[in-house]
């Protein structure tokens, strides 16, 4: 059976705020004559859609109003509405057009739509989950997982309020921020066990000062070997640091190569899982316990 789209009956929309009277259930109406439109121009700000019970999706379909628009922007899933995975490639949102992100079939409830880049208002008048629930998950599935523990760099955070786990909160309004601007800040991670992981994403904060960053991987929390050339990570900016290949290994660290704060929202490193054989029950990333190894 070939992918189609679903019953949106039941589902409910939210997000971050909305313009005028163009609220998130004119997004999953039916009616192309109407849409959402955000409520401002900000990053960060996303389309959240609950469908009522995991259902297996391949592809956010989006029907794109002609005014506005002209942004960037990534699909999500969470099996709880707390912890949120990737799925496919940043898109472009064009306007007037209609804009299909693809990607492994995966198992969720919870779907959102996130800006990523923007000079304008996202509006949109449809939002489409397709899918073959017939056909069952793939053997295998790129998702988020997060550390056991988590290590900053000896000089420490900013402030109270800006400590390192802030990226991991999955919110928008707290960050890392390092207390020092000099070269050589960062952030390291234990997976607790040798992990193969595919990419890592950052999404900077507000006040992040345009520096590069590289990502590493370690044996032994001590040698470590560059995986991903340097990033540049300007305000609110979200950047993908991948690998050449899929590196095995436990201990994971992102570092500042150029004079600049950093000042980071989000962090997330992404393995490859096994999918039970039955189909069903996707595995997503583990509560963060908030172990740390050390803080500075």
């Amino acid at each position: 059976m070939a992918s189609t789209a679903y019953d949106r009956s039941g589902w409910t929309a939210t997000s971050t705020g909305y313009f005028d009277v163009h609220e998130e259930s004119r997004a999953i109406d039916g009616d192309t004559g109407t849409f959402f439109h955000t409520a401002n121009t900000e990053l960060k700000i996303y389309l959240q859609i609950d469908v009522g019970e995991e259902i297996i999706v391949d592809e956010m379909k989006l029907d794109c109003d002609n005014q506005q628009n002209n942004c960037y922007a990534i699909c999500e899933s969470s099996p709880d509405g707390v912890t949120w995975s990737q799925r496919g490639d940043e898109t472009y949102l064009a306007r007037g057009t209609i804009v299909s992100i693809t990607f492994d079939a995966i198992e969720a409830r919870y779907w959102r739509l996130r800006l990523t880049k923007q000079t304008e208002y996202m509006v949109i008048n449809e939002l489409d989950l397709w899918g073959d629930a017939a056909a069952g998950l793939p053997a295998t599935n790129i998702t988020s997982v997060l550390p056991i523990g988590i290590t900053q760099d000896a000089s420490g955070e900013f402030a109270a309020g800006s400590e390192m786990e802030n990226v991991f909160n999955n919110t928008f309004d707290s960050t890392w921020h390092s207390l020092l601007n000099t070269t050589g800040r960062w952030l390291s991670f234990d997976l607790g066990s040798a992990t193969e992981i595919n990419f890592v994403t950052i999404t900077a904060g507000t006040t992040q000062n345009g520096n590069t960053v590289t990502l590493e991987s370690s044996e032994n929390n001590s040698d470590w070997t560059l995986r991903a050339t340097e990033a540049l990570l300007a305000t609110d900016e979200y950047v993908i640091l991948t690998p050449a290949s899929p590196v095995t290994a436990r201990y994971w660290r992102l570092i500042t190569t150029t004079v600049g704060y950093a000042n980071w929202d989000k962090v997330n490193l992404y393995e490859t899982i096994t999918n039970p054989s039955s189909g069903g029950g996707q595995i997503n990333r583990v509560p963060f316990p908030g172990r740390m190894l050390r803080s500075g």
